[in-house]
């Protein structure tokens, strides 16, 4: 099988310090994706995003914590990943 040239990586980063982190080190231009909290750097929200909350979540430090623990001790993931965006951008 030939060697595929000129084939530019696309990544999705789920964790805003990864994407930080691609930014950094000159990989901005191959992010495709980024998850809801990814703010960083400028431009990155034009990004589709694909992750949300899996629930709402309360006002107050105490109620985020107690609504977070009460997810984690279900066993359920506090986000969730879009996979039919995440699909679509290949």
């Amino acid at each position: 099988m030939a060697p595929v040239e000129n084939v530019r990586p696309r990544v999705v980063s789920l964790l805003p310090s990864a994407t930080e982190v691609v930014s950094a080190v000159g990989g901005a231009s191959c992010l495709v994706g980024r998850s809801h909290e990814c703010d960083h750097p400028v431009g990155i929200t034009e990004l589709p995003a694909l992750t949300r909350p899996r629930r709402t979540l309360p006002r107050g430090s105490g109620a985020i914590d107690r609504s977070v623990r009460d997810l984690l001790r279900d066993a359920v993931s506090v986000y969730e990943v879009d996979v039919d965006a995440l699909r679509a951008l290949r």
